[in-house]
């Protein structure tokens, strides 16, 4: 019996990069060869950090206590790492 899986939707944090992205390619396009772009545009790092969050921890994922962002980022990065990294693990059970 083979095991279906439903396609998940973008985030919508997802959906802004990847719309980022789309204008970026669409304008590159528009231009000479020899003058397009090589590499997309900066983006903002919040965003990375949130695209981040919604694909490794999931769109529900969300911290209870009241914290500014920079201190949820590092709660976001120490989720990831016990998550994703066996050496970190190891670490903080050291």
């Amino acid at each position: 019996m083979p095991i279906i899986r439903r396609k998940k939707k973008m985030s919508e944090n997802m959906r802004k990069f990847a719309k980022i992205l789309d204008d970026f390619n669409a304008e590159n396009k528009k231009k000479p060869y020899m003058k397009r772009e090589l590499c997309p545009p900066p983006t903002n790092p919040q965003l990375v950090v949130d695209c981040l969050c919604d694909l490794l921890l999931g769109e529900d994922w969300y911290v209870t206590m009241p914290l500014g962002v920079g201190q949820v980022n590092t709660v976001i990065l120490d989720n990831i790492l016990f998550k994703y990294c066996k050496e970190y693990r190891k670490m903080e059970c050291d």
